[in-house]
């Protein structure tokens, strides 16, 4: 018997030490995962959002290093990298779809997160019907993948994907975008994932830091700075409140289109007045949203009126959808808004709470300041 083990220990040391090393690379789990952290990487990107990106990125299993304890943020990252990041960002599922591309090798380290991302149309092959593998990422080749996957979200999982904030002339750039592409930065431009004045640079070379920072910034509320309150390390707690803020934006604009401090401290002010009434045991989680001023209210244009608040809520929504699935652990849960928050609160009621189990979790949906018809009770 001993021998026997010997001889396995013996192969497997031969087996890693042929074995080549890849960009993205993916051992056979032989043995317990390396437990090494993010925070080990020896060569973190220096700029501060980009190293929290890496951080999320890999402590959510969506980026590996490129040896251990090296990340390479300054790396091109390659078509198969791009399939790979987006494959274990849904999750790693399983599909049935079947090998399009002739040089995506069985049992590559890439071959399942590029049949499944060719199946879901979030990639596409090139005109002579391969898929290259190892060519280089363009930023904007990246920001279309991005959207299809978002598009994909949006079909299959009803997470919204579409906004009416962001104006493309706020960049300088925007003429170099390729015709395929455009749709997909108008879209990631109203997604905030841009910050206004900054140069897109669509024809530039995706690295490995840029393309997990695209990524971390299409989910906001992965960012503990977009919520007013994320109190999910509070103990001793018995429910969750669910907070949406009243209005506090009073810009001409009708949607508040940029994150200003004087209008953050606002935002916050205005739930401090009302948080102390869910103070004792509960955690309270409260979202910064792009909310309408009271300007949006008077809109002569009723269908873009309608719309603003439609997309609003879709912002809403995503912010309670990420605290569903990264909080809230089945607690219960109080829902709770005065003014704009309050029909944000109900939207949410007749939205979300339409499944059977989420609603033995709801305690009460305290709406206030806010009109309820006899046909919504």
């Amino acid at each position: 018997m001993k021998s026997r083990i010997a001889f396995c220990l013996v192969m497997l040391m031969l087996f890693s030490a042929v074995l080549p090393l890849h960009a993205e690379y993916e051992l056979p789990i032989l043995i317990a995962p390396n437990p090494m952290t993010a925070q080990q990487f020896t060569d973190l990107p220096d700029d501060a959002d980009a190293r929290e990106a890496v951080l999320w990125a890999f402590d959510n299993g969506i980026v590996n290093g490129t040896a251990k304890g090296v990340f390479s943020p300054d790396m091109i990252c390659s078509r198969a990298q791009a399939a790979c990041m987006l494959y274990r960002l849904e999750g790693t599922p399983t599909f049935m779809n079947n090998n399009c591309f002739a040089d995506v090798a069985e049992g590559s380290w890439y071959e399942k997160a590029v049949i499944w991302a060719a199946g879901k149309g979030i990639i596409l092959g090139y005109d002579d019907g391969l898929f290259h593998p190892e060519d280089d990422l363009t930023r904007e080749q990246f920001v279309t993948m991005l959207y299809r996957y978002a598009q994909y979200l949006h079909n299959y999982r009803w997470i919204a994907m579409d906004s009416f904030c962001g104006d493309p002339a706020n960049f300088a750039d925007t003429a170099e975008i390729s015709d395929f592409a455009e749709d997909a930065y108008t879209w990631a431009i109203s997604r905030y994932i841009f910050d206004k004045g900054t140069a897109l640079a669509p024809k530039a070379l995706c690295t490995r830091a840029d393309a997990v920072s695209l990524i971390y910034r299409c989910f906001p509320y992965a960012d503990a700075d977009n919520w007013a309150y994320l109190e999910a390390d509070k103990q001793d707690t018995d429910a969750d409140v669910f907070f949406v803020n009243p209005t506090v934006f009073m810009g001409e604009n009708p949607v508040w289109d940029y994150y200003d401090e004087a209008t953050m401290s606002s935002f916050v002010g205005s739930i401090n007045m009302e948080k102390g009434i869910y103070e004792e045991n509960t955690r309270f989680f409260a979202p910064y949203y792009h909310q309408a001023s009271f300007s949006a209210y008077y809109l002569e244009d009723t269908e873009k009126q309608t719309e603003i608040f439609e997309h609003i809520y879709a912002e809403v929504r995503e912010s309670f959808i990420y605290y569903l699935e990264n909080y809230n652990e089945g607690r219960p849960i109080i829902l709770a808004g005065f003014s704009q928050g309050a029909d944000m609160s109900i939207r949410l009621l007749k939205d979300c709470f339409k499944d059977e189990n989420l609603q033995k979790q709801l305690i009460a949906c305290y709406a206030i300041g806010w009109r309820i018809t006899e046909e919504e009770m």
